[in-house]
């Protein structure tokens, strides 16, 4: 995977037309990154008020441990999200790249579209034709049951045959466990979006998640790949989401395979690289 320098940096933008208050002048944050020679402002999703430019230092200069990691988590999931793309489609296309990181505040890690929930066939006569072999590669939140073909109903199975579920996963259990763990080591009441799972914050739970899996596999390979899996298969909803902005829409001709295609990329790419 080739590394592409990616710069990025906070600002006060005082470009825009100020809100005035007693007397004094707040402007949004925004963020500047440069990456292949382009360079695109977004507005900063952390902090996102306005502040006078004495505020904005304050926050750029704190030495308080809450302001530095939300600072770096900002960076980080920004800096993720760039290099994703520019490692899945060979460039920084800059309107492709702030939608997304718009987008990715907007989506849960936890999505249906990951673990591939499909509807019980009437007719299916095994566990595989009954749900499909590829969705066993992402989740237990179905493994976790059998169906009983004399009754036609799904029932609870064993902690033995649960365990030889798990075989069939993609690591040996499913992803919904490590969602799991990111929304609760965030302190979450709610799922965690995509933006705050690719901060340093997110990515550290899940990484320490992982090395108590005892993993035969590199830790920190496996979740570039577990980001890279996010991010294909979140193009079922990026692609809803850029149509629906006349400045966006263009996207969909752009990248066409990859917003047709994503599905069989990304599972092709585990199944092989995994052996699964």
């Amino acid at each position: 995977m080739k590394t592409y320098k990616v710069t990025i940096k906070h600002f006060l933008n005082t470009n825009l037309k100020p809100f005035i208050m007693a007397g004094l002048n707040y402007y949004p944050i925004y963020v500047m990154v440069t990456a292949r020679r382009k360079t695109t402002k977004i507005r900063s999703l952390t902090f996102n008020e306005y502040y006078t430019e004495e505020m904005f230092d304050e926050i750029m200069t704190s030495t308080d441990d809450e302001d530095k990691q939300m600072i770096n988590d900002e960076v980080t999931a920004i800096e993720r999200i760039a290099r994703l793309i520019m490692n899945e489609t060979g460039e920084f296309e800059t309107s492709f790249f702030y939608s997304y990181v718009d987008f990715s505040n907007t989506i849960n890690i936890k999505q249906d579209e990951i673990y591939k929930l499909k509807k019980p066939r009437e007719n299916a006569t095994s566990v595989d034709e009954l749900y499909g072999t590829d969705y066993h590669i992402y989740s237990l939140k179905i493994d976790e049951f059998d169906f009983d073909f004399e009754t036609r109903k799904i029932k609870e199975i064993t902690g033995k045959e649960l365990k030889e579920a798990e075989k069939t996963c993609f690591l040996g259990f499913g992803l919904n466990y490590l969602h799991d763990e990111i929304k609760k080591g965030l302190m979450l009441k709610r799922k965690a979006t995509l933006y705050e799972f690719l901060g340093n914050t997110g990515q550290q739970i899940a990484k320490n998640f992982l090395k108590s899996k005892n993993l035969k596999f590199n830790v920190s390979e496996v979740l570039q790949d577990i980001n890279k899996l996010h991010f294909y298969k979140s193009m079922k909803y990026f692609k809803y989401f850029v149509e629906g902005s006349k400045k966006t829409k263009q996207l969909t001709v752009k990248y066409n395979e990859l917003f047709e295609s994503y599905e069989s990329i990304i599972d092709n790419y585990m199944i092989t690289k995994y052996n699964m």
